[in-house]
């Protein structure tokens, strides 16, 4: 039985309850329209008679404004009367009349567009509080300041956000540009649910998170998105820093770029975050230490994920984690050309990587998977039926590269990877066993041997533990080029040389002198005559 889609469920049906779990409005809702041009007046609402912005149509409710849906007829509202809302015990729903036309410009605004805040809280005030917003349909653009879009600023309240079918592009900002959530300097835990899905988010720039920043207690789910075209100057284009759960499912990442760190950023979170049948494609990095997604967090899952195509970054990166799962998942076509572990790079981590495949990946070191350094963690790092094969190093370990770990390889194929050192697996002080695992090379490279496997240390051992004696795997030796000059042979060949020519030498001298005395000779002979 597979524990981790066990796990997987179990976190599906907990967002369910929590979605369910979320305050309802209670009552009728007081329905409003909104139209650009409109009359600049409270005294609107309806479809023929709609308001000029938000700010009206909340009005036009008078006392019955603790639940209000607000319809955007199609067309683009760029009153400042939309924008700098801040709710607190209301239900506020944003509704496109029809899915996709309405459009917020918040071009010249230099404030959010929604705020919900419980900050103006004083002692002895019920704790009893809650606010929901809801936004549908409504587009979001050209917003250009350090405020973020829809933030969040509660130690008290419960919040629900939910936004499905909307779409947020080119804004510019600061940390979290689209989303800033805060919630974790709460005087209790707040039970929050953020629900992102069917939403599109390109061609938006910030610092770090730029499509969702969060230090908070928020339950978030992200489900059906597209990100493309996104830019982080810092960390992440999703970057949450959450003590409770955050799920992302069936989402496309494309040409989005971070400086550094991952382009989904898990950091000091305390529930396995979970990232499932999503998709990673062309995105890029500033290099060092940049990734798809990176787990510095306890635990983790990735699972259906792939990863293609994507420069200057790994497709996972792991870091100090006591164990993060990798399931059915695809690496291929990732360069990263300057760095280690194209596919996976893990340090002092407990990994599980499972029924998945490594092709065609380039890095500097670890063509597919680079490891560094154990700690003391609970599972030792186990590869499991999976495929590492045409991957390239320019430097050491076109398919594994090791340092310093305990690995277990169980049903591994390692064909047909390349680099100068240690084709399919270059090991470095580490010891590693291995379990119905074939290594095919077709390589010639000096210093390995004919699995295409080369030991950087004495102290690297990899054992067949399928095999009960014998079971040591030999491994090339890598023996650094001799210094310049001629070696011992070189030196004795030219003095055998030279001594052969000096003996011919004195040999055709003796040869010559002997000749002419013969003839000299014949002649004294013949003149006694």
């Amino acid at each position: 039985m597979n524990y981790n889609y066990l796990y997987l469920f179990f976190i599906l049906s907990c967002i369910i309850l929590i979605g369910r779990a979320a305050v309802q409005p209670i009552g009728q809702a007081c329905e409003v329209y909104v139209e650009h041009g409109a009359m600049p007046t409270n005294q609107c609402g309806s479809y023929k008679n709609p308001c000029l912005n938000v700010k009206y149509a909340i009005q036009s409710c008078g006392q019955s404004n603790a639940y209000v849906v607000v319809y955007f007829i199609d067309g683009p509202h760029t009153d400042i009367g939309n924008f700098n809302q801040v709710f607190v015990n209301q239900t506020i729903v944003y509704q496109a009349v029809n899915i996709g036309k309405a459009t917020l410009d918040m071009t010249g605004i230099k404030t959010p567009l929604v705020t919900i805040s419980d900050t103006s809280y004083t002692a002895g005030q019920s704790t009893d509080m809650y606010a929901n917003f809801h936004m549908n349909g409504v587009n979001v653009v050209n917003s250009n300041s350090a405020a973020s879009i829809i933030q969040t600023m509660v130690n008290l309240t419960q919040i629900s956000v939910k936004v499905d079918q909307c779409g947020f592009y080119s804004n510019v900002g600061g940390n979290g540009t689209v989303f800033n959530l805060k919630t974790h300097y709460s005087e209790r835990q707040t039970s929050t649910t953020i629900s992102i899905t069917n939403s599109s988010f390109k061609n938006n720039k910030g610092v770090n998170g730029v499509v969702l920043y969060a230090q908070s207690t928020d339950n978030i789910y992200i489900n059906n998105c597209v990100f493309y075209g996104n830019s982080a100057s810092g960390v992440g284009i999703i970057n949450p820093d959450t003590i409770s759960l955050v799920t992302i499912t069936q989402s496309n990442f494309t040409s989005n770029y971070v400086q550094s760190g991952g382009v989904v950023h898990f950091d000091s979170m305390q529930v396995s975050p979970v990232v499932s049948s999503n998709r990673f494609d062309s995105n890029s990095g500033g290099g060092v230490r940049s990734s798809a997604i990176a787990m510095l967090t306890t635990t983790g899952i990735i699972d259906n994920t792939n990863f293609t195509n994507n420069f200057n970054l790994s497709g996972v990166l792991v870091y100090s984690s006591i164990w993060v799962n990798i399931t059915n998942s695809f690496f291929t076509g990732n360069n990263l050309p300057q760095f280690y572990g194209a596919g996976v790079y893990f340090e002092k981590s407990g990994i599980l990587i499972y029924d998945s495949v490594f092709a065609n990946n380039y890095a500097l070191y670890g063509g597919a998977i680079y490891s560094i350094t154990n700690i003391v963690y609970t599972y030792i790092p186990l590869i499991k039926n999976t495929i590492i094969e045409d991957n390239n190093a320019t430097i050491s370990g076109g398919g594994l590269f090791t340092s310093g770990i305990t690995l277990k390889l169980t049903n591994v194929s390692i064909e047909n990877n390349l680099a100068a050192n240690g084709s399919n697996f270059y090991c470095l002080g580490s010891q590693v066993y291995t379990n119905n695992t074939e290594f095919l090379s077709y390589t010639d490279n000096a210093y390995d041997n004919e699995l295409g496997i080369m030991c950087g240390s004495s102290t690297c051992s990899i054992k067949d533990i399928s095999v009960l004696v014998d079971n040591e795997i030999g491994c090339g030796v890598y023996k650094p080029p001799a210094k310049k000059g001629l070696t011992d042979k070189e030196k004795i060949g030219i003095a055998v040389g030279i001594s052969s020519v000096f003996i011919i030498t004195v040999i055709i001298i003796i040869v010559i002198i002997r000749k002419k005395h013969h003839h000299h000779h014949y002649h004294s002979i013949r003149g006694g005559h």
